[in-house]
């Protein structure tokens, strides 16, 4: 009686053993994919902090762009305007020269 009873509680033992080892196998594979995931979210991160910087800095050659072309084209409506001027004088001088003869 004592041995089926000494038997018994080795198998016990011997199914705790084996169901320990599973969880802590489990916990291993759980562990595993946990940091798996923390380091592809840290990635995730960093890409999407690398692409808002890409963003800003091509916003703000964006704007820088579009300032020289405004500055450029008001230029040229500037010169546009003072050929335009300049000439108008110069009809109006030509037409008083020609009534004065």
């Amino acid at each position: 009686e004592a041995e089926r009873a000494r038997a018994a509680a080795d198998q016990q033992a011997h199914q705790l053993r084996e169901a320990n080892d599973a969880l802590r196998a489990e916990s291993r594979r759980l562990a595993d994919r946990v940091a798996a995931a923390e380091e592809q979210a840290r990635r995730a991160r960093t890409e999407a902090r690398d692409a808002d910087a890409s963003k800003k800095h091509l916003e703000r050659e964006l704007a820088a762009v579009r300032q020289r072309q405004s500055r450029q084209l008001n230029q040229q409506w500037n010169q546009r305007q003072e050929t335009q001027h300049q000439a108008q004088d110069m009809r109006r001088a030509q037409q008083s020269q020609n009534q004065q003869q």
